[in-house]
């Protein structure tokens, strides 16, 4: 089943404009057009280029059992034309542009990316629009299949993107978020045109966006040719298909080296909880056995300190995944060799602690710190900004980090607590399977 591990104005009505500079020089506003459509601009007048992401509320989460593996076709189906455009027109245009132009799928969301020379805005996006449109043509699905294909066995040959889908899979019961972003091999090549505008159809079209531009844009002009281009495109509903987090197991023999994912429920999007999952997660740390310097290693970490000092852990790192109705936070690691068992209870312990010794205030200060930095360094590139514009819809990354300050070490155990009580999702793919402690053998070591 799995491969070895070792082989992602005046036209519009304003909800909100604010116009102030950040530190970073940037300059955010806030519109919506007319059909719905949120418009969000990063302003810098001094970048030398402009980046537009179009995120469609869309992903695999949407996907039916009939239309499954759709999202991961569609992957390869965008920017390959429409009956307007064709692909080598499509191609020629952006070329003469010039500028790039990428697809990206989510759990929730499928994103068009493009960067440009500030001038080109208003062909950029008819370009992007166009791209965002495409057709189900049988021969374009047939001809993309190898390379639909290959995504598939790529994820599955990654060990951190293969454990996160396992997690995902597992703590959703494979429903909803539990969709993968990429077609399951099976279904590669059952996905035809008639599937593919099925999921069009349902999970695509209609859907609410946001449109993100970033760098050097005027925000009144920026918004006045957006509503050219996508001023008439239906936007509307939103993930109807809720997911409800249930935790489980999973284990799998496969020829490499054993990784390991232990996940629990964590916080929603603008949940109250959504800026201490953030910073739980730094708390909790991790590293590698051959160390490697640089920010959010983590090496006074809990996770550090109980698992990656100890023998059985090659390398741990925490994470979180916050989305719009629900959340995963936990770990991902890699065993030394046949020392598994040995390796998850190490981890365990190094959760447990927060409850018998709950994180101090020197430990809070250390973390906020260390995610501070993290969240301007990932920011610091246009189509970070972008993305990270897009999921908090608009408010901007020192918005988020200045709530994220004001959290307590009250506050941050409150959550650790909360999380690590929930029903644990355990998954372990490698060579070495026996004796590793079972979700609710966890649970009790949790406790």
């Amino acid at each position: 089943m799995f491969r070895s591990l070792s082989q992602v104005s005046q036209t519009t009505k304003v909800v909100q404009s604010r116009g102030y500079a950040t530190a970073g020089g940037y300059t955010y506003q806030t519109s919506q057009l007319k059909n719905g459509l949120r418009v969000v601009t990063a302003s810098l007048d001094s970048a030398s280029a402009t980046s537009v992401g179009l995120y469609v509320n869309g992903g695999s989460r949407l996907e039916t059992p009939k239309t499954l593996g759709a999202s991961g076709v569609f992957r390869r189906l965008a920017f390959k034309g429409n009956n307007e455009f064709s692909e080598l027109r499509l191609a020629r245009e952006f070329e003469l542009l010039p500028g790039t132009f990428e697809v990206g799928v989510g759990k929730e969301h499928i994103v068009f990316q493009t960067e440009f020379a500030p001038e080109q805005v208003a062909k950029a996006l008819e370009l992007l629009h166009q791209a965002s449109n495409p057709d189900a043509r049988a021969h374009v699905i047939r001809l993309g299949r190898d390379q639909v294909e290959q995504d598939t066995y790529t994820n599955e040959a990654d060990p951190r993107s293969l454990i996160l889908d396992l997690l995902h899979r597992e703590a959703y019961r494979y429903a909803g978020l539990g969709r993968s972003t990429f077609a399951p091999a099976q279904r590669v090549h059952h996905v035809d045109e008639h599937v593919m505008e099925e999921y069009l159809s349902s999970a695509f079209q209609n859907r609410s966006a946001t449109l993100v531009a970033t760098g050097n844009v005027d925000h009144a002009a920026f918004v006045q040719s957006a509503e050219t281009q996508f001023g008439s495109r239906p936007v509307g509903g939103s993930n109807n298909t809720a997911s409800t987090y249930h935790g489980g197991e999973f284990k799998a023999y496969a020829e490499s080296d054993t990784h390991f994912g232990l996940a629990f429920e964590g916080a929603a999007t603008g949940s109250a909880d959504e800026h201490a999952s953030a910073l739980a997660r730094v708390l909790f740390g991790g590293g590698r056995k051959l160390r490697d310097y640089g920010m959010g290693q983590g090496h006074t970490s809990r996770l550090y300190q109980h698992a990656v000092k100890s023998d059985s852990v090659d390398s741990v790192e925490s994470f979180n995944l916050n989305y719009s109705d629900s959340g995963l936070i936990g770990v991902i690691g890699k065993a030394a060799h046949g020392k598994t068992k040995s390796a998850v209870d190490q981890v365990v312990k190094g959760l447990a602690s927060f409850k018998s010794t709950p994180a101090s205030e020197e430990e809070l200060a250390k973390a906020k710190d260390s995610f501070k930095a993290e969240t301007f360094f990932k920011t610091e590139s246009r189509t970070g900004l972008s993305e990270f514009l897009a999921q908090q819809n608009g408010k901007s990354p020192a918005e988020f980090v200045k709530a994220v300050e004001k959290l307590t070490a009250e506050d941050l155990n409150k959550f650790i607590k909360k999380a690590t009580s929930s029903h644990p999702t355990l998954v372990v793919v490698g060579e070495d399977l026996e004796e590793v402690a079972t979700p609710a053998e966890i649970q009790k070591q949790l406790k």
